[in-house]
């Protein structure tokens, strides 16, 4: 389906190959705006190649809502490349997946290329994405008043600056209960949830995630948040492997700052470490009652990891 105006697309599979250019979709190349729009329950088993605009359920999607899709296979392109949608805009993805091998060269995600005011809520990706720039197991790329909240990556995701376990670059994005345990690989402003976080209205915001993924990189790496600028990280701990680069402006457990001032919006974070100080916990510690009640402070985000094969023991989200 190239172009539809309908307001609903239902229980639909497709397997095989597409090869186009711009707004390439396995189910619908270009999801117009009109009517209220609801993509639900389709599935796209195959491989997509296209130029701009590529996704595995969808090129664009505007003004509408994506539930419980999943797509298999290979999508791959060049601008705005993703495992459901390349490019979305005032839009809602609930209870979706993909396990697909992404590939894009700038802004490239595992569930979505870019989103423009959107929200992503109980969604994951456990495939791989190859991307140069602005790449993350959710999105490349989110903006204007965004949101991923209950979602997770446990994929590799892998390019060369912009790389995040979620989002390769954030702006105006609050991102909140998820995680990353895939691995990362890049070599500039690299994080294991967020690559770089800026704002212009003082809403991005990382608040309760954890990675626990290992990550890879020279400059701007850090367990939660790559490079800051403007922006908020709370309630958020890192488990994840970093490189042994002994320079915080470089590598840091947490994340690293383009203003001094940025890491006084930065509490209640912590990584793992050999002993107990205000960041640093030991495992004992972290796997302790004490810590989950200070990551929920009056919240009740976090619970116990009882049966240690989800996290290692470690707290996991009480979604989960």
């Amino acid at each position: 389906m190239g172009n539809s105006h309908s307001p609903l697309i239902d229980n639909c599979k497709v397997e095989g190959s597409i090869t186009g250019g711009r707004y390439v979709g396995g189910i619908i190349g270009y999801a117009n705006t009109g009517e209220t729009r609801i993509i639900t329950n389709c599935i796209f088993e195959g491989n997509i190649v296209g130029t701009e605009n590529v996704g595995g359920i969808a090129g664009y999607t505007r003004a509408g809502f994506m539930n419980y899709c999943t797509s298999k296979g290979s999508i791959a392109g060049d601008y705005r490349i993703g495992g459901l949608s390349g490019d979305a805009f005032h839009f809602e993805m609930n209870n979706s997946s993909s396990v697909a091998v992404v590939q894009g060269n700038l802004v490239t995600g595992g569930l979505v290329g870019e989103i423009i005011t959107g929200t992503i809520k109980d969604s994951f990706f456990e495939g791989s994405v190859e991307g140069t720039k602005m790449s993350g197991g959710i999105s490349g790329k989110t903006s204007s008043s965004s949101s991923i909240v209950n979602s997770y990556n446990v994929g590799t995701i892998e390019g060369t600056e912009y790389i995040g376990g979620l989002v390769g670059s954030m702006n105006d994005t609050f991102i909140q209960k998820s995680f990353n345990s895939g691995d990362i690989i890049g070599s500039s402003i690299v994080g294991g949830i967020a690559a770089f976080v800026a704002t212009s209205t003082d809403q991005s915001h990382v608040k309760h995630c954890y990675n626990s993924g290992k990550l890879s990189g020279g400059v701007r790496v850090a367990g939660i948040a790559g490079l800051v600028d403007r922006g908020r990280v709370s309630y958020c701990f890192n488990l994840g492997e970093l490189p042994d680069i002994q320079d915080s402006s470089k590598v840091d457990q947490i994340a690293t700052y383009s203003f001094i001032s940025d890491e006084l919006d930065e509490n209640n974070t912590y990584y793992l470490g050999n002993a107990n100080g205000t960041k640093q916990k030991t495992s004992e510690y972290m796997k302790s009652i004490d810590f989950l009640n200070g990551l929920n402070n009056l919240d009740s985000f976090w619970k116990m990891d009882v049966t240690p094969n989800q996290n290692n023991g470690y707290p996991i989200h009480v979604w989960r």
